[in-house]
C-alpha cells in the first residue's frame, strides 16, 4: 500500500486531510523554496500523472498535459524552481522535460540529459536544476531553468543498475550551486 495521495499537515499531531482530488499514491513531491505554498507532485494514475498546488497542498490541479511518452508520474521525478515558475519532470517513458506554465505544456530538455534521472532544483537560484547519473558518475546541470542541461561534474562513484534507487542528490538551502 502506498501513501494514498499524501496528506497535508498543518501541525505534527495529525493530518488535516488527504490531498484533493484523490488520485492514489504520490510518488514524487517538491515545493518552491521562495513560495512554499507552491508545490508539484507526480503519481501513477490517472493521466496526466502530475499536478500542482498553490495553497500548500490543500487542493491540487492536474497538469494540462504530460511529456510525450510518459507512462506514470515516477518516483523522485519532479522538481520546481525556488520562485515556482519552472518545473522539471523526468517521468517514466519520457525524456526529461520542463514547463513554464504549471504543466500546461512540456518541452524536452536539451543537451542530452538521460531520461529517468531525479531532477533537483537549486534552493536559491531559480535558473538552476541538477540531476545525478549513477551509471556514469556524472552530475548534469541546467543554468537556464531546465531548458538545457550539460555535464557539470564527472568522476563520481558509479553504481550497478540494480542500485540506482540508492542514488540521491540534494541542494543546500541558501547556497547557489
Amino acid at each position: 500500500m502506498g501513501d494514498i495521495d499524501g496528506f497535508k499537515h498543518d501541525n505534527l499531531d495529525s493530518p488535516s486531510g488527504r490531498f484533493q482530488p484523490e488520485v492514489g499514491t504520490t510518488l514524487a513531491i517538491a515545493f518552491a523554496e521562495a513560495v512554499p505554498a507552491k508545490m508539484v507532485k507526480g503519481y501513477n494514475n490517472p493521466s496526466p500523472y502530475g499536478a500542482y498546488s498553490v495553497d500548500g497542498g490543500a487542493n491540487w490541479t492536474a497538469f494540462g498535459s504530460t511529456p510525450a511518452g510518459a507512462s506514470g508520474g515516477g518516483t523522485r521525478s519532479i522538481a520546481i524552481s525556488p520562485n515556482g515558475t519552472n518545473i522539471v519532470w523526468c517521468p517514466p517513458g519520457a525524456a526529461c522535460s520542463y514547463s513554464v506554465n504549471n504543466g500546461g505544456a512540456w518541452t524536452t530538455c536539451g543537451g542530452g540529459i538521460p531520461a529517468g534521472l531525479e531532477p533537483v532544483a537549486d534552493r536559491s537560484n531559480s535558473n538552476k536544476f541538477y540531476a545525478v547519473d549513477g551509471l556514469t558518475g556524472q552530475i548534469w546541470v541546467s543554468s537556464n531553468g531546465g531548458q538545457t542541461f550539460a555535464v557539470g561534474a564527472t568522476g563520481l562513484g558509479i553504481l550497478p543498475s540494480y542500485q540506482l534507487a540508492d542514488v540521491s542528490l540534494k541542494s543546500t538551502l541558501g547556497i547557489d550551486g
